[in-house]
């Protein structure tokens, strides 16, 4: 079982080494781990010492049974409640990435405070280190992701449109594994392929058509993210090559990720090993991300990144090569690092 008293306590160390008063969270993400309230609509107000959940009457209730942390239920509609539990509290951090600024606004209307932003997501931080039970969930919606590929492999035959096999997808998900999808799923068939972020249409995939599948599960709250690449067909030599290719930087990849590495690093191995042949600007996104709560979360493997790997983060490699008009390859795997080692789940 999760650990939300622990999860509190240590936003609240944020708080002190900031010498903050209190803390405003209100990502459904941030609000979901350190509350344990899920498809509930709500404000986490934090304090040294107490906390106040903000929502509404429809979840009032619910809210007020189901909360993990000793914590307030309160209605915020009533303007004058707000104002009250802020009312002893002088130096308020909110996180600028949860909340628009009239949000923010809004906020210093009804309670007359400043309202400071944090440099860094301080919750958001926890969550890349995933505890122990989060790593067992995010293994189960790994192993119904690839079961449901499986099926939806079978299913795919030419004559079948992209959006057919997005549906059939759904319907796996939701009807045998009592599951949600993380994203919109991504069917690619041909040079559909060629872009990385295509949205499946009523392409219909023919003989001899490269196939890309960018998937994942939300089961009970976390997320998976897989992109398998194959061929209907008998594949051209080209496509065995590009496959050939990106397989190899992923192995590789692979072999270098470990606690301490640098995200930034690991993506230019890639970039440079893609470059070698050649293919360096084929190359178009990210190197990959972390999963949890959210499917793209810390770290982030990418040129930009300043984030380094840590023990019991899950993260994403997935490299990728599209040639333009022609097809893609993308192979997308989740990896659980551990102290002296990573698993692939």
């Amino acid at each position: 079982m999760a650990d939300f008293n622990k999860r509190l306590e240590k936003t609240r160390n944020y708080l002190s080494s900031t010498k903050g008063n209190g803390l405003l969270v209100a990502s459904y993400p941030n609000v979901v781990y350190l509350t344990g309230l899920k498809d509930v609509e709500g404000l986490l107000y934090i304090t040294k010492s107490s906390s106040c959940f903000f929502t509404s009457s429809i979840y009032h209730d619910f809210a007020s049974r189901n909360i993990k942390i000793p914590s307030e239920v309160i209605d915020p509609s009533k303007k004058r409640n707000f104002k009250k539990v802020l009312s002893s509290s002088e130096k308020i951090f909110f996180i600028p990435s949860e909340s628009s600024c009239e949000r923010v606004e809004n906020w210093v209307k009804i309670s007359d405070k400043k309202f400071l932003p944090v440099k860094a997501d301080p919750v958001k931080k926890l969550r890349a280190i995933k505890e122990k039970d989060e790593i067992e969930i995010i293994k189960k919606s790994v192993q119904i992701s690839k079961s449901v590929f499986k099926e939806l492999k079978e299913f795919i035959k030419p004559g079948i449109k992209e959006i057919e096999a997005v549906g059939y997808f759904l319907y796996l998900v939701r009807k045998k594994w009592n599951a949600k999808e993380s994203f919109p799923p991504i069917v690619a068939f041909g040079e559909n392929a060629s872009f990385p972020h295509h949205a499946s249409k009523d392409r219909e995939l023919k003989e001899n058509d490269a196939v890309l599948i960018d998937f994942g599960v939300n089961f009970e709250g976390y997320h998976s993210d897989l992109t398998r690449t194959y061929y209907a067909g008998r594949p051209t030599q080209e496509f065995k090559n590009i496959y050939k290719i990106v397989e190899d930087v992923q192995k590789k990849v692979i072999e270098n990720v470990a606690e301490g590495k640098s995200c930034k690093k690991l993506f230019l191995y890639a970039y440079n090993l893609f470059e070698k042949k050649a293919l360096g600007k084929q190359f178009l996104h990210g190197l990959g991300h972390g999963i949890g709560l959210e499917i793209h979360e810390a770290p982030s493997l990418s040129s930009k990144s300043r984030d380094i790997l840590k023990e019991n983060m899950v993260i994403t490699i997935e490299p990728g090569l599209y040639i333009n008009d022609s097809f893609g390859v993308r192979i997308e795997d989740d990896i659980l690092i551990n102290k002296n080692t990573l698993q692939i789940l």
